[in-house]
């Protein structure tokens, strides 16, 4: 990934897909399709949500005419933002088709992705979250990488409006810099999407901040609940993605720095912090595990891919 243009085209898309789309857009984005097709209420009007992020991502794809004022920039921009359409839209298309697939398999009546349960029906849903998500995101990535090499090939315009990212006298070195810009974009939210997508089911429902979420991670006996004392509770709330988000952005600098060892006393700190709740919950226990070693693993993979292989 030496061409400067896909390391911002890459670095836009992960800015329009994930930092500039909110939860409650993604979820009305994919609801679109559906409602079009199942709503026969006239009173009802489909959410914006679908446009709304495609115009956002149009934008911010045309943003990157303030790195290279060319109009081969502009036609790339508008080519990448009509394919992330597309497949945003066959995809949302792909999702609910088998939704109702797996409803029709195993006769279920709830929603696929709202709970956690052993039955086939949730399973095979969770699946098909990791997959749809996945794949959407590598089709993404390759028609970009195909429309830049169709429009460039090895050659780039050389126009540095901002020239500390991009200089036709040292390309090396703003390389780098572009590479380290990537890296904190997706190592953010992107990086927590992934977390919850994969692994999001296997956490405690510790949103509540009710005593019974305790009894329940613990497997308390009605008799042990009673012996409980009631003020005890499990305080949380979105700060855990800030938490690991930070967290990953430590472990980073403390690679690129050469100091590795200081991923050791991040981790501590992290674990110190959750203590309390990490000794009343088992299974926020496991969790937080899981969000560590994620992080770390997370964090070494993007780090020797993007700044050593690429």
């Amino acid at each position: 990934m030496n061409n400067p243009i896909l390391l911002m085209f890459v670095c836009l898309h992960m800015l329009a897909d994930f930092l500039f789309q909110s939860e409650k857009m993604a979820i009305n984005k994919r609801n679109f399709l559906l409602f079009i097709k199942t709503n026969k209420d006239s009173s009802k009007k489909p959410s914006l949500s679908f446009f709304t992020h495609c115009l956002i991502y149009l934008i911010i794809s045309l943003s990157s005419l303030l790195f290279f004022p060319n109009i081969t920039i502009f036609w790339t921009s508008i080519v990448i933002a009509v394919s992330h359409l597309l497949i945003d839209f066959s995809f949302n298309w792909v999702r609910n088709l088998a939704d109702k697939i797996i409803k029709k398999l195993y006769n279920k009546q709830k929603i696929v992705y709202n709970q956690i349960s052993d039955s086939p029906f949730l399973s095979c849903g969770h699946i098909l979250e990791i997959l749809i998500f996945i794949f959407d995101q590598f089709f993404h990535l390759i028609l970009i990488g195909i429309f830049v090499y169709c429009f460039f090939g090895n050659d780039f315009p050389r126009y540095p409006i901002i020239a500390f990212l991009i200089s036709p006298f040292n390309i090396s070195n703003n390389l780098v810099v572009l590479k380290y810009i990537l890296l904190f974009i997706i190592l953010g939210k992107p990086a927590n999407v992934l977390f919850k997508t994969l692994f999001g089911k296997l956490g405690p429902n510790i949103d509540e901040n009710k005593q019974d979420v305790l009894d329940k991670c613990n497997n308390l006996t009605n008799e042990e609940k009673n012996n409980q004392p009631k003020d005890n509770k499990i305080i949380t709330n979105k700060a855990g993605s800030i938490i690991g988000t930070l967290e990953r952005y430590l472990i980073l600098i403390c690679l690129a720095s050469g100091v590795s060892w200081g991923a050791a006393i991040i981790i501590t700190c992290k674990g110190f912090a959750r203590s309390k709740q990490i000794s009343e919950c088992n299974k926020f226990a496991e969790y937080f595990l899981i969000g560590t070693f994620y992080s770390i693993l997370l964090t070494i993979i993007y780090f020797f891919t993007i700044t050593k292989l690429l």
